[in-house]
């Protein structure tokens, strides 16, 4: 099922029910104070409005501190163990009570008190780092997705979690007679006792990152460049510029292994997307690390060159991206910018610089950056005429080449014609005039429909202008 394709209340309704069935500490509390008949509406309702704090917590942005800060993974991860632990130890306690002292024939069972049971249910719903990651990170990473309306899928998702707490809270009350006796009592002390203790060891035994790892391991991926492993993923719809013909956009890039399992996240904040849908592998200063070039857009400001790095890993880590450097963002919402393949090393100090066409679709005009650091500055820009690299609506990203013609200072460049299917021109960029002379030399050919063999490519070019 596309959750992006529901209304956003039914899709929180949906993926919260998902996530919130599955049986956990938490859960096992709300049923034990329904067997027992105690305090069953605060437990609920404690539980429930948890969940909803959290969730519009998530969907507000806090889904992107816990996915990125390991450190509080691992400080909930020991608080739970220890909670659980605890717990685990005073139902143990319980079943080895005589009758007159079991909370079953206690005198004052129906005096405990609603504090208590707020405050206990408290801990079951803030040291239980999978509540943290169903609810600020699956629901509120996929809850940003819709944008403007992400608040009616925090509304869903909270319907979810008032119904279930308040269904099983009543609907094991309905089961107390059951367990009127001593020995059920004993049985279900035991059973919470063992719950809480195999949930305390499995979490010990697990690395902090476990629990995020399965919620990174549920989103959908986009495109990926299959030689590094880099992807952009979790496609979400707040900015719906629609470059592509599609309503979406992506808010993640990953690095996934050889078996598709996610490894490494860097997630944009919510202002921002990654408006692409290529990720483009190159290595700008020839020190073997490849860096990874995409579009970074603002909602407001429109789009930007994204540069990041690249980090393989050990056999000990993960492969990993991380930002380098970036242009300036265009100033205006809804306005892109289109690289070019290929970099160049223009100056000659060694370093690439990269083209882009900005707003290829209203005023088509070539950019040249240079990396400087933690920037990309902008050190040239000629509007063309005739000549783009994209079409609006169109996914084909690879109609322009950007290469070396042998001498320093100067670029081929082919960018295909507006009008004219197939055709192209070859330009020879000056860096020291920054001028753009549009030539007679035979534009280079695909090696298919979407891609030019990049090096075949631009030696075809090179050739032309050394000749």
């Amino acid at each position: 099922m596309n959750l992006l394709s529901l209304p956003p209340v039914l899709a929180g309704l949906v993926l919260g029910l998902g996530l919130i069935v599955a049986i956990g500490a938490q859960n096992v509390f709300v049923i034990r104070q329904g067997l027992r008949g105690v305090q069953v509406f605060p437990t609920a309702m404690t539980a429930a409005v948890c969940d909803a704090t959290l969730i519009f917590l998530g969907i507000g942005g806090l889904f992107l501190v816990i996915e990125q800060s390991p450190l509080i993974a691992f400080i909930a991860k020991w608080m739970a163990v220890a909670f659980l632990t605890w717990y685990g130890l005073v139902s143990l306690r319980r079943v080895f009570q005589t009758p007159e002292e079991s909370w079953l024939t206690s005198g004052d069972l129906l005096a405990a008190s609603a504090l208590r049971a707020v405050t206990t249910t408290l801990g079951f719903s803030l040291l239980n780092p999978h509540v943290y990651f169903d609810t600020v990170v699956k629901l509120g990473s996929t809850g940003a997705q819709f944008g403007p309306d992400r608040w009616w899928f925090a509304i869903g998702a909270t319907i979810a979690s008032f119904l279930w707490f308040f269904t099983i809270g009543y609907g094991a009350k309905q089961m107390a007679p059951v367990l009127s006796t001593v020995r059920g009592a004993r049985i279900l002390d035991s059973l919470v006792a063992a719950i809480m203790f195999i949930f305390a060891v499995l979490m010990a035994l697990s690395p902090a990152e476990a629990s995020a790892q399965a919620v990174v391991n549920t989103v959908k991926l986009g495109p990926c460049d299959d030689l590094t492993g880099v992807c952009l993923a979790n496609p979400t719809k707040r900015y719906q510029h629609g470059v592509f013909g599609q309503t979406f956009e992506y808010g993640t890039l990953m690095t996934i292994d050889e078996r598709g399992s996610a490894l490494q996240i860097y997630n944009l904040p919510y202002q921002q997307v990654y408006e692409d849908r290529r990720v483009r592998i190159t290595d700008l200063d020839d020190d073997g690390k490849p860096e990874v070039i995409v579009i970074v857009t603002d909602l407001d400001a429109g789009a930007s060159l994204a540069l990041y790095a690249f980090d393989p890993g050990t056999e000990d880590t993960s492969a990993s991206v991380f930002p380098m450097a970036q242009s300036a963002f265009i100033g205006v919402g809804n306005r892109w910018l289109n690289p070019l393949d290929g970099a160049v090393d223009l100056d000659g100090d060694g370093s690439r610089e990269i083209a882009v066409i900005e707003t290829p679709h209203i005023r088509p005009t070539l950019r040249i950056h240079q990396w400087n650091g933690s920037k990309l500055d902008e050190i040239a820009r000629v509007t063309l005429s005739g000549y783009s690299n994209h079409q609006m609506g169109s996914m084909d990203l690879a109609g322009a080449i950007f290469c070396e013609t042998g001498t320093v200072g100067q670029a081929a460049i082919q960018i295909p014609a507006i009008q004219g299917e197939g055709q192209a021109g070859v330009f020879l960029f000056d860096l020291k005039t920054a001028e753009l002379r549009l030539t007679d030399r035979t534009p280079s050919k695909r090696i298919n429909a979407a891609f030019f063999d990049q090096n075949v490519a631009c030696k075809e070019l090179r050739d032309q202008f050394a000749s």
